[in-house]
């Protein structure tokens, strides 16, 4: 395959990563390591409407109550990484925990014919030592 036929094929992979990235920072969802997210959507772009999605809907259900901050997750004991909204509260709330798990339910199928992963959780450490 040639290079040009190569980069034809992947200007719509990173042009619908870059337009992912720019609407969730417009939405006011913290990206803070956009590199990271952006190479991991550029690997799995079968997931990037999964993503916009799962924002959406804790956009509407946490926006102004939790910040948002989309990261990859590296587990340092198995090579799977994955992308994580962390939905930031200070201290846990239970009700948020139903909400997140059905926010799951809502945008989980969209991840079944792909290779990529996004989880909604709630991180419980103080807003402030995580900007």
């Amino acid at each position: 395959m040639s290079t040009a036929v190569l980069l034809e094929t992947a200007a719509p992979v990173v042009a619908t990563a870059d337009s992912l990235m720019k609407d969730l920072r417009a939405k006011g969802i913290r990206i803070p390591r956009p590199a990271e997210v952006r190479n991991y959507v550029l690997q799995f772009s079968d997931i990037a409407p999964v993503v916009r999605h799962a924002c959406d809907l804790a956009l509407a259900e946490f926006n102004g109550k939790a910040a948002l901050s989309l990261e990859v997750y590296v587990d340092p004991e198995i090579d799977d990484p994955h992308l994580t909204l962390y939905v930031q509260k200070d201290g846990y709330d239970a009700a948020a925990s139903a909400v997140i798990e059905g926010i799951f339910e809502h945008y989980a199928d969209g991840m079944i014919n792909s290779d990529g992963w996004i989880n909604v959780l709630q991180d419980c450490r103080s807003i402030t030592r995580r900007s």
